[in-house]
């Protein structure tokens, strides 16, 4: 696994795997990144496990985040409404841990 895109998806399914309630965040990061950066932050094959596992256990689920996905955005993929406050900075340090602050990311326009 060298590519970095690689190695932060096998640390992202870790991560879900040890706690199933941060798939909220992992996949609301991995939505900001896609959507509004533009960017790929995990591989699309870990986006759609994130998106099975999330329409399997919906309603096991808890994180302060959830109201910002809804069950029907994550069975179309669909584009989310809005975003937590600090969604920018997490996934600017995600991108940085892993590919390096040359690989630069800018805050979107709107």
């Amino acid at each position: 696994m060298d590519d970095p895109k690689d190695n932060l998806s096998y640390a992202c399914l870790q991560i879900v795997d040890d706690d199933m309630n941060l798939i909220i965040p992992w996949y609301i990061m991995a939505m900001y990144a896609k959507d509004e950066l533009g960017e790929t932050l995990l591989d699309e094959k870990v986006l759609d496990k994130l998106r099975n596992r999330m329409i399997q256990y919906w309603d096991k689920i808890e994180h302060r985040y959830k109201s910002f996905v809804s069950l029907e955005d994550v069975r179309e993929g669909s584009r989310l409404e809005d975003y937590p406050t600090y969604t920018f900075s997490s996934v600017k340090v995600l991108w940085e841990s892993y590919y390096g602050k040359e690989r630069k990311i800018s805050r979107p326009d709107h």
